[in-house]
């Protein structure tokens, strides 16, 4: 129970919890933001500095610049439809209406201040997202201000750097090169795209892509032109399509050498009557579902009495063992269609280690 209606309350965990209001939604109805702390005193203090920092907004209710969820609209349409692709929309308007809208939606854009950024913050911990989402929210948050500053909606855009969690490590999961014999000896005819991936780091929506035109025998290479991605068409009825796109990035178009089986391979299932530009692992003219070749996948796995892992892991896998085989990191990183090297190198320096490893280890046994 609260003392004396000032609505600070002692959790279950030995905390107390105090709460204020930092704006209304359209309807009037309050909305609360919260301050945690060990001590009752502690939360008092920071719970009144709040109430004396949100009684200007809310005791001027006469907007003297949009509010945010006006703004995000037409930054959307004015600025988003034109330039990005739709698979970028779609996790752009996941993060605006899961948690920028409903935290900012009813505050002015000339109102957001540092402050504001910082308890935005400590609301999505509370919501348990990971430091990896909350860096892509604020990314998205910091583009919205910075072409609000543009319009003269702000005089200027709010620190944001000292709120980004730092950048996470990537924990790669890769099959071993037994776990990967074992795949490949009991993959079939119909488990071709898992075959490719592993010579060639395919994405899966690069792999459902494939067209027979991308293929060409004589030079023995397979050209990237496109991916399938299954997207959300209509948000309030989570009714979903696939959508063919370009490539990832410019990088992404890219041309991959194959070898002599893969393209035996590659052969074996084509029908005297395919047309170019027929998809390979589809029906014709229609790609197959990224979900179709995933579920093909984890059979393959249980048939080979393998752990579930994600088919994103065969692109690790390829480029693990790419790296073992001392291939240099430039040639591996126009293989997978990375935007650079660099990219290349934080994602896999656990790999490249390793191959320094066997480097050293190779030195030292010419002085055994």
């Amino acid at each position: 129970m609260s003392k004396h209606g000032e609505n600070i309350y002692k959790r279950a965990d030995g905390r107390y919890e105090g709460r204020y209001i930092r704006g209304r939604k359209p309807d009037g109805k309050a909305i609360y933001g919260y301050i945690y702390g060990s001590k009752y005193a502690e939360v008092k203090k920071q719970l009144t500095e709040k109430r004396m920092q949100y009684q200007d907004f809310l005791r001027d209710p006469v907007p003297q610049t949009p509010r945010m969820r006006v703004w995000a609209k037409e930054w959307r349409g004015d600025t988003c439809s034109r330039k990005l692709k739709p698979s970028t929309l779609q996790k752009y308007d996941q993060m605006l209406n899961q948690h920028i809208l409903p935290y900012f939606g009813m505050i002015e854009i000339g109102r957001i201040d540092r402050q504001m950024l910082l308890d935005f913050v400590d609301w999505l911990k509370e919501k348990g997202l990971a430091d990896k989402s909350i860096q892509n929210i604020l990314q998205l948050m910091r583009e919205l201000l910075r072409k609000a500053a543009d319009h003269d909606l702000l005089r200027q855009v709010p620190e944001m750097k000292f709120l980004l969690p730092p950048a996470p490590e990537y924990e790669i999961l890769v099959l071993s090169q037994n776990e990967e014999n074992k795949l490949m000896h009991c993959a079939e005819e119909k488990d071709l795209a898992v075959q490719l991936c592993l010579y060639t780091g395919l994405r899966i929506g690069e792999v459902c892509g494939l067209q027979w035109q991308d293929i060409d025998e004589y030079h023995q290479t397979m050209t990237i032109r496109r991916t399938v991605l299954r997207l959300n068409v209509k948000e309030e009825d989570h009714k979903t399509a696939l959508v063919i796109n370009a490539p990832k990035t410019a990088s992404s178009f890219r041309t991959i050498p194959l070898p002599d089986q893969l393209i035996e391979k590659l052969l074996m299932i084509r029908n005297d009557l395919f047309k170019p530009e027929d998809f390979i692992f589809g029906k014709k003219d229609k790609p197959a579902d990224p979900r179709t070749i995933q579920r093909r996948f984890q059979r393959l796995l249980q048939r080979a009495e393998l752990p579930p892992i994600r088919f994103h892991n065969l692109r690790h896998t390829f480029t693990t063992r790419m790296l073992e085989l001392g291939t240099d990191v430039k040639t591996v990183s126009a293989i997978l269609g990375h935007s650079s090297v660099k990219t290349t190198i934080e994602i896999y320096a656990h790999s490249q280690m390793e191959t320094k490893r066997k480097a050293i280890d190779l030195l030292a046994e010419q002085f055994v």
